[in-house]
């Protein structure tokens, strides 16, 4: 397929980006504690990255599928048969940036998804917190198995995890405090 080298130069770039996004990101650790409900979300140019970036991979592979010279029909049919599958996650990954959020208040968090239901945990109910690498995210599981997310990009994490520290058991904020430090290692250097 022809866009093997203009997906791994996008790859890089979205890489650089990335890092640029974390440099520029300014969550401050809050001290006291949380007395108002928090909304977390992604910021503008988190958005708009993640926007531009789906949708041009989408245009690509759409591009590369109708024009492209296939040695076989059947490399033909199979492109034709991702279709589907890559403009399913272009449209999740857009979803993603503009529909996500996470509210914070004094019972526990809730996360909207991209797509699904309303999530929510509540703080007695957290038994671990842990930073998944994979999504890039702060994971909060409860006793039931429920998970909620928290990506690294979103703005307000230190809300998050001034709540955390008021809300959660020592053991507990103890792993969160890791799951958090990491987050911020990625975006400033801070250990």
């Amino acid at each position: 397929m022809n866009f093997l080298v203009p997906g791994v130069l996008g790859g890089l770039v979205a890489s650089l980006l990335l890092r640029w996004f974390l440099a520029r990101k300014s969550d401050v650790l809050l001290t006291g504690p949380v007395t108002r409900e928090q909304l977390l979300r992604y910021g503008v140019g988190v958005k708009a990255f993640q926007t531009v970036l789906s949708l041009s991979f989408v245009v690509m592979f759409l591009d590369d599928t109708v024009f492209g010279r296939w040695a076989t029909s059947l490399d033909a049919q199979r492109a034709w048969f991702l279709v589907p599958v890559v403009v399913a996650a272009g449209v999740w990954l857009v979803m993603e940036a503009l529909r996500t959020e996470i509210r914070i208040t004094s019972e526990g968090i809730a996360k909207r998804p991209a797509i699904g239901p309303l999530r929510k945990l509540g703080w007695t109910d957290i038994t671990t917190v842990r930073f998944s690498p994979w999504s890039y995210a702060i994971v909060f599981t409860g006793a039931d198995g429920k998970r909620i997310r928290a990506g690294a990009l979103l703005k307000g994490l230190g809300a998050l995890q001034a709540a955390a520290r008021q809300h959660l058991e020592p053991r507990i904020y103890e792993e969160a405090r890791r799951a958090f430090q990491i987050t911020s290692k990625g975006r400033d250097g801070a250990a």
